[in-house]
Parts: C-alpha cells; structure tokens; sequence
C-alpha cells in the first residue's frame, strides 16, 4: 500500500515535546516499511488548500494520522482528520469530532460527567470565593497534552491563589486555562488498541512515584516526561505490575476506559489517565485519542507488555482505518500474525 505519514510541521528549535512528533512519525514510517509498504512522510500546516492538491495527485492508499498541533498549537489538531474526511482518505486513529472533543479538557469533562463518568470537579471561570470545592486546586491548560505547563507551581492549596493564577495566566496559550480539583493519588494509564473483535484494552501501568520527598507533589508535570536532566524524570517510573489485591481496581479501570470508548463513540488507538482517590475511587484524569505510539511512550510500552511488535500494533491500527471507512485495500493486514489471546472489551 501506498501510505502518507502526516504529522506537525516542527521547527529545529521546537520544545523537546514538539521534537517527539518527529521520532514518533520516523519510528511508524519505519515499520510500515518493514511490513512492505511504500511510505512517505508529509508534514501538515494551516495550507490546507495545497495539502489537499498534494493527497489527490499522491492518492494514497491510507493516512497514518499523527498531527497533534498545529503552528505549535493543540486547539487545531482536529483539522488534519477533517480534511481527509472531506477528502474521502482513511486515515487511522480518531475521528474529527473524537479528537476535537478529547483535545479540549473542559469539553471532556462535561461529556464525561454527562456520561455519568467519574471525573475531578472544575471550574472554567472561577471568582475569588466562588469555586464550589475544596482544595487542592490544579491549574491546567484546557487544550495542550503532554504536560505542557503543568508542574508542582500549578497545584494550590488556597482558592484566591488557584483564582489569580488562572487570571494570570489566561492568554498565554490558545483557549485558556482551568481549575480542576487535584488528585493526590495513584496515577494508572490504560491504553486502548482496535482489534477485529472491538476495542482491545492493553496491560494497564501505574506511574510510581519513586523516592519522593514526603513534601515533594506526586504529578506528571512537564519536566517529568521531557527534561532528562530533571529528579521527576528518573523518579516517575512506570510498572506493569500490581499487587493481588489491586485487582478489583484494576478490574474497575479498564470497565471505565471501555465504558469511555463505548459512550464517547471513541474510534481508533485511545490512552484513558486516571487518578485514584485516597478511598480507592478512580477519577479520570483525561482521554488521549491518537496518544503518542513513540518508542519511549506509554502507549508502547503497553503494546510490547501485551506481547505485540512494532509490525503487530500498526497492522492492527492500519485495518481498522481501512474497516471504518470501508475502503478495499489491497493488503491483507491478517497476513500480520497476531497473539491468539486478545482481551476485548
């Protein structure tokens, strides 16, 4: 097959998780090569126009969707996967209105809650003295991903100061900031790969929190995904192993992140975050369509837990792109020899 892999235009002096975008479109081209098809790679700006004149004189067989920003910006990833839309191009990954809804926090948690979905209380346009629940606070922005401009600064233990901050920093980056009720507890990633069978939930991890100081907040800020000079970095340590006693917990996220799926129409390769309360209770976090598939990322790591290869997990993301949209392909993605097991949801 001939496939176009999209992704962000990053410049040479991009931010270390801009520079990922890159690695992770390097490291999808490379496999797809490996499993035989002709690959090419294409960045994607706001030229939409002369982007669309290039996918019809390429025609290519299938997109591999991986534009998370555009001109360094979240709030217009979702754009990419309209474009193929109109243009009538299976792409992999979510939907135009998947990835709109779950880039946008605030617009997640008000599906999720309509949904009757465990997630954090917030406030979008909070006064001084007007937040209806208790510390501690969180400042997040409502459209970035990969931690961007969250670290322990973000977190509050006083109303007026979460309310000043979120004043402060309204501007700084498109759409805005929020206040969410931070969670002090145990952090779990489930991801979420398409299969014949339906949505296959992967081994789930715990981000462990390790040798922190006791005064020391447990979050996965920025510096803890990207700055490898940092403690946060060397001490957040993912584990795909748990405890017997874990396993109703465990047992209870993954019917959550497929009742997530299931009720957000959620398509393609999904990762669900999740927060644990001091009483055991899971608290979603956010929802990742099109979660990074980089060598280093969770998402990965998940994949590899499972048993899958590099091969294994495009193959599979690649024949339910051309399923969805019904295209014949000219390449069997079952000629790909997958584990006998597969856990469905």
């Amino acid at each position: 097959m001939n496939i176009i892999v999209l992704h962000n235009i990053v410049p040479p002096d991009a931010p270390a998780d801009e520079q990922d975008n890159l690695v992770e479109a390097r490291h999808v081209a490379e496999g797809l090569e490996e499993i035989g098809h002709e690959v090419q790679l294409m960045p994607f700006g706001f030229n939409m126009a002369e982007t669309a004149r290039v996918l019809r004189e390429a025609a290519p067989d299938l997109i591999f969707n991986l534009v998370e920003t555009i001109e360094g910006a979240s709030t217009w990833a979702y754009l990419a996967s309209a474009l193929l839309e109109h243009l009538g191009i299976p792409y992999t990954g979510g939907s135009k209105d998947n990835l709109y809804i779950t880039t946008n926090k605030v617009l997640t948690k008000q599906l999720l809650k309509s949904k009757r979905l465990p997630t954090a209380p917030w406030n979008a346009k909070a006064a001084p003295g007007h937040i209806s629940f208790p510390p501690p606070y969180i400042v997040k922005p409502v459209w970035e991903e990969a931690s961007v401009d969250i670290d322990d600064h973000s977190v509050f233990y006083e109303s007026n100061a979460a309310v000043a901050c979120l004043a402060q920093k309204q501007g700084r980056l498109p759409g805005g900031y929020f206040i969410e009720r931070f969670i002090d507890g145990r952090e779990f990633n489930i991801s979420v790969l398409p299969s014949p069978g339906g949505p296959w939930v992967l081994p789930p991890a715990e981000i462990k929190f390790t040798d922190y100081p006791d005064d020391k907040l447990k979050i996965v800020g920025y510096r803890a995904k990207w700055d490898d000079t940092s403690f946060e970095f060397h001490h957040t340590v993912r584990t795909f192993d748990f405890e017997p006693e874990d396993a109703f917990l465990i047992n209870h996220i993954k019917d959550i992140t497929r009742r997530c799926c299931r009720l957000l129409n959620l398509v393609g390769y999904v990762r669900v975050d999740f927060r644990v309360t001091s009483a055991g209770l899971p608290v979603i976090l956010e929802i990742n369509s099109n979660p990074c598939i980089s060598p280093d990322a969770g998402f990965y790591a998940a994949v590899t837990r499972a048993g899958l290869s590099r091969a294994e997990m495009l193959s599979l993301i690649c024949q339910d792109a051309m399923q969805r949209r019904c295209m014949p392909s000219r390449y069997d993605f079952n000629a790909v020899a997958l584990p006998a097991r597969l856990e469905i949801g």
